[in-house]
C-alpha cells in the first residue's frame, strides 16, 4: 500500500483507494474551524466503512497534568497558537458531525491523557437505502 504524509487542514480532496486515515497527536494544533475542515476532507476522501484512527490528548480530571503543561511550553517556544485540547465528548461530537461513528476509545496507558479513538466512516445519506 501507499502512505501519504499530509498537512491539515489542506489535504488533497481525492485520495482514491484509501482504507484508513491516521491522525496522530495533531488535533490539538487545530482550532475548531480547522478541525472541522480536516475531518470533512478526510471523510470525503475515505470510502464508506473505512477507519479513522485518531490519538489525541483528552484532558483528565487533573487540571495541571505535566504532559499538557509541557506541550503548552513547547508550543509557546515554537511560536505556535495555543493548543486546543478537547474532551472526549467534544471529539465524539466533531466526528459524528462529519459522518464518523465512534467505535471505541482507549487511553495509551493507565493514567495517561493521550487517548486512542477508533471511528468508522458512516454510510453517506445519499448512499443509504
Amino acid at each position: 500500500g501507499d502512505v501519504h504524509h499530509l498537512a491539515a487542514p489542506a489535504l488533497p480532496p481525492d485520495l482514491q483507494g484509501v482504507g484508513a486515515a491516521l491522525m496522530l497527536d495533531m488535533v490539538h494544533h487545530l482550532d475548531d474551524r480547522a478541525l472541522a475542515a480536516t475531518l470533512a476532507t478526510v471523510r470525503s476522501a475515505l470510502p464508506d466503512t473505512a477507519q479513522l484512527i485518531l490519538r489525541a490528548t483528552v484532558p483528565g480530571p487533573r487540571p495541571g497534568a505535566w504532559e499538557r503543561w509541557l506541550e503548552r511550553i513547547n508550543v509557546n517556544l515554537r511560536g505556535q497558537p495555543r493548543p486546543h485540547f478537547r474532551s472526549l465528548d467534544q471529539l465524539t461530537a466533531a466526528l459524528q458531525e462529519h459522518d464518523f461513528q465512534l467505535e471505541g476509545t482507549e487511553p495509551t496507558a493507565p493514567g495517561r491523557e493521550e487517548t486512542w479513538l477508533l471511528a468508522r466512516a458512516a454510510a453517506r445519506q445519499e448512499d443509504a437505502p
